[in-house]
């Protein structure tokens, strides 16, 4: 199921995420921080999220985005992952 955000530029947004999930970036500018990331997009690019917890979004522009969740299975995949240090 995917999640549909509008933002204002300035606008923070926290989102509780798995590793995984993918951001996509309809239209807009944003600045996206999870842990030991920090990545800006623009509209019509996405960003997979690496690890379970959470991302902070910032609007620099006014924004559209769409968060969905991991395919089946690739959570865990990517938790064991990163549990043996691969």
């Amino acid at each position: 199921m995917r999640a549909e955000h509008h933002l204002n530029p300035d606008e923070l947004l926290s989102l509780p995420v798995e590793a995984g999930s993918v951001i996509d970036i309809e239209d807009g500018v944003v600045w996206i921080t999870t842990e030991g990331e920090d990545v800006i997009l623009r509209g019509g690019q996405n960003h997979r999220i690496g690890r379970h917890g959470e991302a902070l979004v910032q609007a620099l522009a006014a924004a559209r985005l769409h968060l969905q969740p991991p395919q089946q299975g690739e959570s865990a995949w990517r938790r064991l992952l990163q549990l043996i240090g691969a």
